[in-house]
This record gives structure tokens, C-alpha cells and sequence, in this order.
């Protein structure tokens, strides 16, 4: 989980900051363009949870999904600097986030087969926290590149006082001349690129690491182990409840009882039944 929050805390960041300052687009506009790979996540996760342990191991399903985030994060890290948005930024976008949600799946697969029942909230809270301290440790990463590749970029372009509005705001690229825009927009497509390059590290360290898994595992015989769960949660508990209270109510039925014992009461015969009775035998 390290190795995998990097890339997704960076795209999710640098993306729509990319949109504004290459492509000029509005704050609003570069929330929606990364909707592609925003919806995608969710259903990678879904298709991962549907296909982990009975269609595929888990193992390799990490590893093909390691290949995924590779490419899309490969591909983000060659859009080109034209101000217009290519059409294939949106196919790079689903790539990306379809990777990203694939790769969630099969390691809390793993970590139920790996780790006792008891201990699995445990280990979702840490795997948690460790994609989060990848993803911060990504992006002070990229912002170190930003911070030391900017100024050599457009050094020769702007003024001391333009480049520093820029380090406060983005948005003092509005107040660039129009002529000087284009070549910044190439400038910061540039150092995005680069930054997206260095992410492809991590992804390529994570493939690394899932064949090694892989490897690992079948060495152990416990490749392709599913979780197996013996203590029950509140709703199964309640569940049980409900089945034992309706077994118990079933044979205490007086009808279920008479049937399961295989006996039948009559009713007792009326007082007229016998006067009738013995006036005929005095007939």
C-alpha cells in the first residue's frame, strides 16, 4: 500500500493543476476533467472484489494491476503541451484509475489470509495509514521538483516579481501577457511530465515487489490462500438469533407437536352423543 499511494496522491493533485496552468482551464473545469479517472477507481475496486480468489488469485490479480497503474501513470507522463486537452488524456485518466482501484482489492484479500481474524481491523487501520504516508512522501517529492525545476524553466520568460506571484498563486498566470502564456504552458508541461516520470517508480518498485510476492508465496505453499473467517459479526450474531428463536417457537407449537409426536387427540363425545346412544340400545 506504500508504493501505491505515490501515484494516486499525485494525480489527483497535479492533474488539475496541470488543466489550469498548461491548459488555462478555470478551477471548476479541472475538478471535472478528472472526474474520468475519479469514476474509475471505484470501478476497478469493484471489478477486483468480484474477480480476487475466483476467477484469478489474488497475487496475480496484483500483479496485473501493478502493470496497469505503470502504464496510466507512464502515459500521464507524456502529455503533450499544446493548450488544447488531447482526447486521449481522458483514455490515460481511465487507465490510471482503473489500476488504482484494481490494486485496493486483492491486498485486504491478502491481508485477511495473511493476518489472524482478530487482527484485520488492525491491519486495514495500518495498510491505511501506509498508502497515506506514500501518497505524502509522493507529493513533497513532486513539490521539490516543482520548487527546484520552475525557476530555471521560466527564468528567461518572466520577471523575478512574475515568478514569485506564481510560486503564491497559480492564478497570477492570468496577468501574463498572452504571447508569454503559451511558452510558460510548455514550461510547466515539462516539469509535470517529469514528475510523472518519477512516479513511474514507484509503480515500476511496486511491480517488483507483487512478482516477488508471488514468488514468496508459492515458495511457502500459501499462494493463492483464501481468508478464513470463524468468529461472526453483530449481523451474523443476529441472524443466528433470529433462526434459533423460530426453531424454538416451531416445536413449541402444539400442532408441530402433535405432528412430530405422530399421535391425534380426539374430542370427547357430548352428554347428548350418550343419551342418544343408550336410548337406541334400549330399543
Amino acid at each position: 500500500m506504500f508504493l501505491i499511494g505515490p501515484p494516486f496522491y499525485v494525480a489527483v493533485l497535479q492533474l488539475p493543476q496541470r488543466f489550469q496552468t498548461v491548459n488555462h482551464t478555470s478551477g471548476q473545469r479541472a475538478g471535472i476533467l478528472l472526474l474520468p479517472m475519479m469514476l474509475m477507481t471505484p470501478v476497478g475496486a469493484m471489478f477486483g472484489s468480484a474477480v480476487v480468489g475466483k476467477v484469478i488469485p489474488a497475487e496475480y490479480c496484483l500483479v496485473f494491476a501493478s502493470v496497469i497503474q505503470t502504464i496510466g501513470i507512464g502515459l500521464l507522463s507524456s502529455l503533450s503541451s499544446d493548450a488544447r486537452i488531447h482526447p486521449a488524456t481522458y483514455g490515460y485518466e481511465i487507465i490510471t484509475g482503473f489500476g488504482q482501484g484494481l490494486a485496493s482489492s486483492p491486498v485486504y484479500w491478502l491481508l485477511g489470509a495473511i493476518v489472524n481474524e482478530e487482527d484485520v481491523a488492525t491491519g486495514t487501520g495500518a495498510m491505511n495509514m501506509l498508502r497515506s504516508l506514500g501518497g505524502s512522501i509522493g507529493v513533497a517529492i513532486c513539490s521539490a521538483l516543482f520548487n527546484s525545476s520552475f525557476r530555471s524553466e521560466v527564468g528567461g520568460l518572466l520577471t523575478s516579481q512574475q515568478i514569485s506571484a506564481i510560486e503564491k498563486s497559480i492564478f497570477a498566470i492570468n496577468d501574463i501577457p498572452q504571447d508569454i502564456r503559451a511558452q510558460l504552458g510548455a514550461s510547466f508541461s515539462r516539469i509535470y511530465n517529469k514528475q510523472f516520470r518519477v512516479m513511474i517508480a514507484f509503480t515500476a518498485l511496486n511491480f517488483v515487489v507483487t512478482v516477488l510476492l508471488v514468488i514468496v508465496r508459492k515458495r511457502d505453499g500459501t499462494f493463492g490462500g483464501e481468508p478464513q473467517r470463524t468468529a461472526s459479526n453483530e449481523f451474523q450474531k443476529r441472524l443466528g438469533d433470529e433462526e434459533e428463536a423460530a426453531k424454538e417457537e416451531k416445536n413449541s407449537d402444539p400442532d408441530n407437536q402433535k405432528e412430530k409426536d405422530g399421535t391425534q387427540i380426539t374430542a370427547a363425545p357430548s352428554s347428548t352423543t350418550i343419551e342418544l346412544e343408550e336410548k337406541d340400545k334400549t330399543e
